[in-house]
């Protein structure tokens, strides 16, 4: 029996790409597409660094800790991405900025040309 082909966190990113496309996409959608642009680069950067189920903050801290702009424009990317998501998922009160979703998409971008990965 072959291993199954692990699931590539790049196809967050191309689902939140088709969601953003959406004309009058409902905020709903729009949340989602943060959730997932921010997944799509969280997943991709621990896996980069092998360090298994480390939290949002350990990924993000590993990254910021290292020495190199590299690894510092990760963590910042990563850390801008995080308070994006957690905006999109939790803060329910106030509309949500439509705009907040094509920032995600160009953090996320970016962090996953940084880790040579780009979609």
């Amino acid at each position: 029996m072959s291993s199954p082909i692990p699931f590539d966190p790049i196809e967050y990113y191309r689902l939140a790409q088709t969601w953003n496309a959406v004309q009058n996409a409902p905020e709903a959608l729009m949340r989602s597409v943060v959730s997932r642009a921010y997944y799509a680069a969280f997943l991709s950067a621990r896996a980069a660094a092998s360090l298994g189920r480390g939290t949002h903050q350990e990924i993000i801290d590993h990254y910021n800790l290292r020495p190199g702009a590299v690894n510092r424009a990760i963590g910042n990317g990563l850390n801008q991405l995080h308070e994006l998501r957690k905006q999109a998922d939790y803060d329910v009160s106030p509309p949500f900025p439509t705009p907040y979703a094509a920032r995600a998409l160009h953090l996320s971008k970016a962090v996953l040309k940084l880790l040579q990965l780009a979609p």
